[in-house]
């Protein structure tokens, strides 16, 4: 039998299926065309909104003392594309907007399975343009959502 997931690998499997889950509507400005927990060339893709998820960085360890339990802290990276020939900003900053309000409900939901049942804390980080507006003159736009999430547990289990 295989061994269990890892806390991390949970946690970013929860945030891809999370993100698929957005549609648009009363909550949610766009439907994602894709998300994808890897890189992806935007420019091959056809629809918009695209998200690649992937852990930015190594991730920090600590150990909790007596109960030799640690917690790792660990950046996941939302990388968005977006295509408007007139508005690229808004759509990127209503692509943000969405990403932030998906991971908070599901991270306060307290359901099984979501990130409030795998992370210890997952709070929605910084977001922001990544191309410094060079590709708006050409209708597409690429920007960056950080999430931190924190999951605690044995070495084994992270």
């Amino acid at each position: 039998m295989p061994p269990a997931k890892s806390k991390k690998l949970l946690a970013l499997e929860r945030v891809v299926a999370v993100l698929q889950a957005i549609t648009a509507g009363d909550d949610y400005w766009y439907t994602p065309a894709g998300v994808r927990m890897r890189a992806i060339a935007f420019e091959k893709e056809v629809g918009d909104p695209w998200y690649a998820v992937f852990v930015e960085s190594a991730p920090r360890m600590q150990l909790d003392g007596p109960s030799n339990l640690w917690t790792e802290d660990m950046i996941v990276t939302v990388s968005g594309f977006v295509r408007d020939n007139v508005d690229t900003v808004s759509k990127m900053l209503k692509c943000i907007q969405d990403i932030r309000r998906a991971i908070e409900t599901d991270a306060t939901s307290g359901l099984p399975g979501s990130l409030s049942q795998i992370a210890e804390e997952t709070i929605p980080d910084e977001g922001y343009e990544t191309d410094d507006g060079l590709f708006s003159a050409q209708g597409f736009g690429l920007f960056d959502q950080k999430v931190r999430i924190r999951v605690a547990g044995y070495i084994q289990e992270l």
